[in-house]
């Protein structure tokens, strides 16, 4: 029994196995412990942890022998370990942060002055404990801290949970509205165990780091039993097959079904599978460890993940679950292509369900307070008079107050002394020192030589996470000297970037980065002319499309949009095509919707040519899948929609596509109840097929026009009038 343990981490997998094993039911298994046929299924649903005196009847049941037994109680109490787990392949000998040689004594990511809003989130950690989900936002303008607040938050509560599992999802400004379930997918590929690149590059601490890659012995099990179907489309599966390989022993029934699963491959989701064994997957796991989820920049995330929130804050009540989002709520208010921001609803029913969960960091921050905290990071002799003037220049907004102290700093006015306290040691020019952020930005950039501020453009117009490998054949510079530059200069020296990521793309190595606030990539994109930025985004673009040439739908959606950007229409609206099939493939018809009449809408811009029709009609046709999907038949866009590639269809000659649209427009004009039109294009439709060889088009023409031609009360062409009725055909087709 003791190698049946190491192969499965689910107690209730493992209870219903042996009771199965033993001929009982679970009635039977019931009434011998003297328990409710309920509980014992919750207990094999792992909804549900038994009790010592409960677990005891269970081991004495189940055969348990004596020299198992504490190895029983202890799963019983969902404590799970791998003696099969491999450490943690972190090198020790590794720095846990990128270490800093940047000039400035000041700390990059302070964190001062946010011990009430720290106590208020703790407040939240200690409920989930107690099992109750909750979800809370932290929420503010740019620069003002929330991203330091909840990393702080994380790391306090980890060091006081050691069986927490934090996770973090980003939403993307570039592409994360058309890139469906971004931060969760972000989320569940962490969860698995993908923690070794994002370690090594400084995003995870050691201690969170090695804890998600010892929970994989609970957390793959159960994404294997309970969402089969993410698999591939959340949770890629190359990365996930090596590191199963470290652990999973063969003989593994989870094992036995990924191998299968993978070699299977993908099908199409529907969004109610993904909501289900989304949730399926995090409750299961926090049952074991309590889970504390952040999304980052929710003021950029799609509709699809908008929804799976929602769902997951109606179904984690009764688990140990913390969702923590940040947004800018000038954002939020913000419409879309005058369209209402996806989570503007969703945080009004948010607030019914858990009262006011919102930390506005511009109510409860005292920025003159920040600014003395932040100060008194070091040893100092900075006078009231330095410190009120500062806060008057900066109002106390956290990023302003630290790029302005750096930018003093470096301009000569502080020093420290021998005695390592920091002095004024020059009258500081206040009226001449940046009046906003974006000043201190500018002034910073333009101190580095021209090489650095041709990375940092490219950079900018690949996005806030940017590749260095990209970069460099973008600037023509050689690969291993870029990224020392990056890592050295613009990282520990300038901190305007920092590692995000490693990733193998097959043979080729991919280096990530990402700028150390969004305001930076802001001010260098915003600084090219639209000559410039068109010629970027198009280099960016071709070499997005080498790096990723066996694969290239896999980014889609950046394709896509750098390609728009660059007045490449043709490639845009390809790229397009391919972002809302890919959408639709993951049941995200919001994002396919809105990719399909992004590309119709550029093909305005297009000459009227038969390549002009031939790339609408496939637009057109991609589209009716999905407002059918969402409106139904009767729907005015989806009728619309129809009518138009049906025209199309027969203007360039599809058959492949005109019987289904036929069919499409025919039902539409039948809910509509305009069965004139409807007997009509059912004629049509029956013409086209007589004319093919497809016996199954000539049964489902017949089948239309018979019960298109009953609803107009013409019953000797529809129905009871013996061989010449259009459904005695259908049926004698079927013969």
């Amino acid at each position: 029994m003791a190698d049946e343990w190491e192969i499965i981490d689910s107690f209730g997998y493992w209870v219903r196995r042996r009771r199965k094993a033993l001929d009982l039911t679970q009635a039977k298994l019931a009434e011998k412990i003297g328990c409710s046929l309920i509980t014992i299924k919750k207990i094999e649903q792992d909804e549900r942890r038994p009790s010592s005196q409960m677990a005891e009847l269970l081991a004495t049941h189940l055969l348990i022998s004596e020299a198992e037994r504490e190895n029983f109680y202890q799963k019983a109490r969902g404590i799970f370990t791998s003696h099969l787990l491999p450490p943690f392949p972190g090198d020790s000998s590794l720095p846990l942060w990128p270490t800093s040689n940047a000039l400035s004594t000041f700390a990059d990511n302070p964190f001062v002055a946010q011990d009430q809003t720290l106590a208020g989130l703790a407040t939240l950690l200690k409920m989930i404990q107690a099992g109750g989900g909750q979800v809370c936002f932290v929420i503010g303008g740019a620069g003002r801290g929330k991203t330091m607040l909840v990393n702080e938050f994380a790391k306090r509560a980890q060091e006081e949970y050691q069986n927490l599992l934090v996770v973090t999802g980003f939403c993307n400004a570039q592409t994360g509205i058309g890139d469906p379930y971004l931060p969760f997918r972000e989320i569940l590929t962490l969860l698995t165990g993908d923690v070794e690149a994002r370690w090594a590059g400084g995003l995870l601490s050691q201690p969170q780091a090695t804890r998600l890659w010892q929970a994989m012995a609970l957390t793959i099990p159960t994404l294997v039993f309970h969402a089969p179907d993410l698999i591939g489309a959340f949770v890629p599966v190359h990365s996930l097959q090596a590191r199963v390989a470290t652990f999973a022993p063969e003989a593994a029934a989870w094992y036995q079904q990924l191998r299968s699963l993978i070699t299977n491959g993908q099908r199409e989701l529907r969004q109610e599978q993904i909501f289900t064994q989304f949730t399926s997957v995090l409750k299961r796991v926090a049952a074991r460890q309590p889970l504390l989820l952040i999304i980052e920049d929710m003021h950029w995330i799609d509709p699809s993940s908008t929804s799976l929130l929602f769902y997951l804050s109606r179904n984690i009540r009764d688990s140990p679950i913390l969702m923590l989002g940040t947004y800018r709520p000038d954002e939020i208010a913000l419409r879309r292509g005058g369209e209402q921001h996806p989570m503007a609803v969703v945080l009004g029913e948010l607030k019914r369900q858990y009262g006011d969960v919102w930390l506005d960091l511009a109510e409860v921050s005292d920025g003159r307070r920040f600014v003395d905290a932040y100060l008194d990071i070091q040893p100092n002799e900075l006078d009231e008079l330095f410190r009120q003037t500062l806060f008057a220049h900066t109002g106390g907004h956290p990023l302003f107050t630290v790029e302005l102290l750096r930018h003093v700093q470096k301009r000569g006015y502080l020093q420290v002394g021998e005695d390592v306290r920091l002095k004024q040691v020059a009258t500081i020019d206040w009226v001449g020192l940046p009046a906003k952020v974006e000043g201190v930005i500018e002034q910073r950039v333009s101190r580095l030589d021209d090489e650095l501020r041709g990375i940092l453009m490219v950079a900018a117009v690949q996005g806030e996470y940017f590749t260095a490998e990209l970069i460099a054949r973008v600037q023509d510079l050689d690969e291993r000297r870029l990224v020392q530059r990056l890592s050295r200069e613009l990282d520990k020296q300038h901190r305007l970037v920092m590692v995000a990521n490693l990733e193998q793309l097959d043979l080729q190595r991919l280096s990530q980065y990402r700028f150390r606030h969004q305001l930076f990539q802001h001010f260098l994109y915003h600084s090219l002319d639209e000559i410039e930025r068109a010629y970027l985004h198009e280099e960016v673009g071709m070499a997005l499309e080498l790096i990723h040439a066996d694969e290239p739908a896999r980014i889609a959606v950046q394709l896509a949009h750098h390609f728009e950007e660059a007045g490449l229409t043709d490639k845009a609206i390809k790229y397009l095509l391919q972002s809302g099939q890919l959408a639709m493939q993951q049941s995200a018809n919001q994002e396919a919707i809105g990719h399909f009449r992004r590309g119709l809408s550029l093909l305005n811009r297009l000459p009227d040519t038969p390549i002009r029709a031939q790339q609408e009609f496939e637009l057109q046709v991609a589209l009716c899948g999905p407002l059918l999907a969402i409106h139904g038949y009767g729907a005015v866009e989806t009728v619309a929609a129809v009518n138009r590639a049906t025209a199309l269809a027969e203007q360039i000659g599809d058959n492949s596509h005109v019987f289904p649209l036929l069919y499409n427009k025919m039902i539409a004009q039948f809910v509509w109840a305009d069965h004139a039109e409807a007997n009509a294009t059912s004629h049509r439709f029956l013409s086209l097929a007589a004319k093919q060889s497809r016996s199954g088009l000539r049964l489902v023409g017949h089948r239309i026009v018979g019960l298109s031609s009953l609803a107009l009360g013409q019953l000797q062409t529809s129905a009871y009038s013996g061989e010449n009725d259009h459904w005695f055909r259908a049926m004698s087709i079927t013969q």
